[in-house]
């Protein structure tokens, strides 16, 4: 058994500024926000600069995000924010997210650091943004049977309490809320 996420983690804001580190977890980093770009296959180069660019364009959103580092090494990181933000969203037949709903677009976790609770974590604080905003319940698009997702395996969502609202290849699953 693998020992647990441990103090050691430092969690923060996501910003701009991070761009480079998770297109080395994740090179589909504008899938969601920018579909027509991302069809055209840019290059990683190009990639981050749209990325920092769509980042900055929205700040005034709020937190989009939270990344986890180790020794300054970025392990893992969760995105988040309105659905409205990530035009990709309409394209899934299990959709759309709903409006009381904020949504997750990606969850990375770093193959070492999988199954030793740092996913949870990283949606336990996406949960507590969503109740800071405003919004009664978190959704995302998972998949059935691979981890091959951009916002990670359904079977996690499940066993953090989130339900399958629309069943497809990518169900729509969502957590409601309590204020607490």
């Amino acid at each position: 058994m693998k020992e647990q996420v441990g103090r050691d983690l430092q969690f923060s804001d996501l910003s701009p500024g991070d761009v480079e580190d998770i297109y080395s977890l994740c090179s589909g980093c504008i899938y969601w926000e920018l579909p027509e770009e991302f069809a055209k296959q840019p290059s990683p180069k190009e990639t981050q600069r749209l990325k920092a660019e769509w980042l900055v364009a929205r700040a005034t959103n709020g937190v989009l995000g939270k990344i986890a580092r180790k020794e300054g090494k970025l392990v893992g990181f969760i995105q988040f924010g309105p659905p409205e933000l990530y035009p990709q969203s309409l394209r899934y037949q299990s959709g759309p997210v709903s409006r009381d709903a904020m949504m997750i677009t990606c969850l990375f976790v770093g193959s070492e650091y999988r199954r030793r609770g740092l996913g949870r974590r990283l949606l336990s604080l996406a949960e507590e943004a969503a109740r800071q905003t405003g919004y009664s319940a978190i959704e995302t698009f998972a998949r059935r049977g691979s981890s091959d997702n951009p916002s990670g395996p359904i079977e996690l969502y499940l066993e953090c309490g989130f339900v399958v609202v629309k069943d497809d290849e990518f169900p729509l699953v969502r957590k409601g809320l309590q204020n607490i």
